[in-house]
């Protein structure tokens, strides 16, 4: 990831930080929006859920600066996904739902560059749960 991108998830999401709460709430029920079925895999209330996902969401991109030491906390994470029942199609689906929350709160602020540094992130972040998944799965 460019520094320039990591900047620019990091200054975007600084703006979020003050809307969590509504935007954690948004960003869940548009997940559940775009598959419903997610419902199943949720064993706390959606409101909880949301804000424990935009914590770890939070410490993921504070870590960007130095990704490869957040790794195994990543990895961790990934590993208890598979535990979940978690599926690399539900990983998608989290950044469709995390990318429309990030559109709606930043309005203008949300270019065509800033929405490519999240995928980037994103991507980068999902790319390691999901490896660490599957190794989890096979071991």
């Amino acid at each position: 990831m460019k520094q320039e991108q990591i900047i620019l998830v990091q200054e975007t999401w600084g703006k979020i930080i003050p809307e969590l709460d509504p935007a954690s709430n948004d960003f869940m029920d548009k997940l559940l929006e775009i598959k419903p079925d997610l419902i199943k895999l949720f064993r706390t209330d959606t409101r909880e859920l949301g804000l424990l996902m935009m914590a770890m969401i939070n410490r993921a991109i504070t870590a960007l600066d130095d990704f490869e030491e957040f790794r195994p906390e990543i990895q961790k994470l990934g590993k208890r996904h598979i535990h979940y029942g978690v599926t690399d199609d539900d990983f998608d689906k989290v950044a469709e739902a995390l990318l429309w929350t990030l559109k709606k709160y930043l309005g203008a602020a949300y270019t065509d560059e800033v929405a490519d540094a999240w995928v980037v992130a994103y991507t980068q972040i999902a790319q390691v749960m999901k490896e660490s998944s599957a190794q989890s799965q096979f071991a």
